[in-house]
Parts: structure tokens; C-alpha cells; sequence
């Protein structure tokens, strides 16, 4: 993140793993989630979010079709300001 910032970079995108997820969070603005709709055995999972700090800003669902083996959808979230 750092290096991001002192390259002058306006955008940092953090795709994982748990501990870069973990780190980046505290000071994240956005959230760009992709929850696809179905249950898979998992043993990493994304660390505990306080959903109080956040206001759904979008989502669009996609169905399942030929690209895509099961329906899903994008959501952005962004965190909100305190007063």
C-alpha cells in the first residue's frame, strides 16, 4: 500500500489472499464483492467485516448461463463517513 501511495496511485486493488485482505481493510473505502450463488467446501475465508461501516452503493445480478457455471452478483459497498 505504501508503495502504491508513494507512486502516487489513486486506486489500490487488494485481491488476497486473507492476510492482504486483513491488512487493507481498516483502511479501505470500497469493497467490490462478487458473491456467486452456491455452497463449496472452503477452508479460507475473508475476514470478519463490521457491516455497520458500510452502505450498499450498487449490485447487479448475472444468471447462470454458458460463461457462467452459477448465478452471481456484483456488489460495490462504500464506507460510511462519520460525522
Amino acid at each position: 500500500m505504501d508503495f502504491a501511495r508513494e507512486a502516487g496511485e489513486q486506486d489500490l486493488f487488494v485481491i488476497g489472499g486473507a492476510q492482504a485482505f486483513s491488512a487493507a481493510l481498516p483502511t479501505a473505502d470500497r469493497l467490490y464483492f462478487t458473491r456467486v450463488h452456491t455452497r463449496v467446501e472452503a477452508d479460507t475465508f475473508m475476514p470478519e467485516i463490521d457491516w455497520r461501516e458500510w452502505i450498499l452503493i450498487e449490485k447487479q445480478p448475472f444468471e447462470q448461463g454458458p460463461k457462467n457455471d452459477h448465478p452471481f452478483t456484483l456488489e460495490c459497498w462504500g464506507r460510511e463517513k462519520k460525522a
